[in-house]
């Protein structure tokens, strides 16, 4: 199946609030929460970080201390929590377990401050208010400009039939709105759940966990939800470096984008080494690809440009503005 592949990065959870952070956002909230628990001494540390690790397997060592320390330092010459753990992954897997868990807070925190945060009630009318609310979001977008009219109102996740995500966020924005989009266009709740798991939406890092209607464990994390198992959570991340040893994982990705008929970037910040783990060996031949993300340099735009399209021309093809707008400009390439 040649499918429309969308590579999704932080900009473009800002789609569903503000409380979504990219990548200095994020590092900013991490380094901010850092400087108050893990400064002074060790047996002083407060705050949910701290807490998670005391209350985790190990507790909070003298070890997992000091990287904390590490870390606030760290942060400010690095552009996000990422590229500090990519640096130091090998020789401080101290810093890792830290980090991670750092985010996995955060990210949940911003899950649940989100346009999306309410629909953690389960209620179909809430439901209903929210989806309306994001409206003018690129998957309400999506929503509205790939559905089959034919068979939508009896299926309405045919509109995705032939679309896959390769998501680059921890957050389960992507999956949480589609679940309650399919809702208020006519499938149960139960529909929805087994519609959604036909499309493939892949978390190139790992994500904070399966959403309940995901799977029918008990390790599942709600969108969200205030809860004290970070550990849990922090294990589901993966750095670069783990995830570069991800042989299946990657197998996916690069087959998804060789079979790809189209490949649109949104909100992506076209980092080199994630360029390098989407592209080892450059992109598929004949591939097309466009790309909008609102908070890029024009120097990025141009060596994404560069990278999958070599000296030839492609002019409008990566656009540094809000992925909805790009996305109403060029809708004749969601067909």
């Amino acid at each position: 199946m040649r499918r429309l592949v969308f590579i999704v990065g932080a900009g473009a959870s800002k789609s569903f609030g503000d409380s979504m952070p990219v990548g200095a956002e994020l590092a900013s909230r991490i380094k901010g929460e850092l400087d108050k628990s893990f400064s002074g001494h060790f047996g002083n540390s407060d705050g949910p970080i701290a807490k998670a690790l005391k209350y985790s397997s190990t507790g909070l060592t003298q070890e997992l201390f000091q990287a904390g320390k590490a870390i606030r330092r760290g942060l400010i010459h690095q552009a996000s929590i990422d590229d500090l753990l990519r640096e130091w992954a090998e020789d401080h897997p101290e810093m890792v377990r830290v980090g991670k868990t750092a985010i996995a807070h955060f990210i949940l925190e911003a899950e649940g401050a989100s346009t999306l945060g309410p629909t953690i009630s389960n209620d179909e009318d809430i439901g209903t208010r929210v989806i309306d609310k994001l409206g003018n979001s690129w998957l309400a977008y999506l929503m509205r400009h790939l559905r089959r009219d034919s068979a939508f109102r009896r299926d309405p996740s045919s509109a995705f039939s032939n679309v896959a995500f390769i998501v680059f966020n921890y957050d389960r924005c992507v999956e949480q709105y589609l679940f309650w989009a399919f809702q208020t266009a006519g499938l149960n709740a139960q529909s929805a759940a087994a519609e959604l798991r036909k499309i493939p939406i892949v978390h190139v890092y790992g994500s904070l966990g399966p959403l309940p209607f995901e799977s029918p464990r008990d390790d599942v994390v709600p969108f969200g939800l205030a809860t004290s198992n970070l550990e849990r959570m922090a294990d589901r991340i993966r750095t670069y470096t783990e995830e570069v040893s991800d042989h299946e994982r990657l197998q996916l990705i690069h087959t998804l984008l060789e079979e790809a008929k189209r490949v649109v970037f949104l909100g992506f910040g076209y980092h080199r080494a994630n360029m390098d783990l989407l592209f080892p060996n450059g992109p598929p031949a004949g591939g097309e690809f466009w790309g909008a993300s609102e908070r890029t340099s024009p120097a990025a735009l141009k060596e994404a440009s560069s990278r999958v399209y070599g000296a030839r021309s492609v002019s409008g093809r990566f656009i540094n503005e809000p992925c909805e707008w790009f996305l109403k400009r060029h809708h004749d390439f969601l067909e």
